[in-house]
């Protein structure tokens, strides 16, 4: 697998799951290091990806659907 190939896998593995995955991870996955893993994600958020990092490892920011969420609420006097 070449690195253009490892980079897509990332973005697909990120965009797959909920959590954080951790560089370590991401580089025993891809049999790299994970200075391989930091600098393939510094390639993706350059490219354009928005890469978010935690503590726990990286993840892919969701694009707001245009949808706004509201919760209604009516308070009545308490007797």
């Amino acid at each position: 697998m070449n690195g253009e190939e490892r980079r897509i896998a990332i973005l697909d593995k990120l965009s797959n799951t909920e959590r954080e995955i951790s560089a370590s991870k991401l580089a025993t996955e891809f049999s790299v290091t994970r200075q391989i893993i930091v600098a393939d994600i510094a390639l993706l958020r350059a490219s354009g990806y928005p890469i978010s990092a935690k503590s726990r490892g990286y993840f892919l920011e969701r694009v707001n659907d245009g949808f706004i969420k509201r919760i209604a609420v009516k308070h009545g006097k308490e007797n």
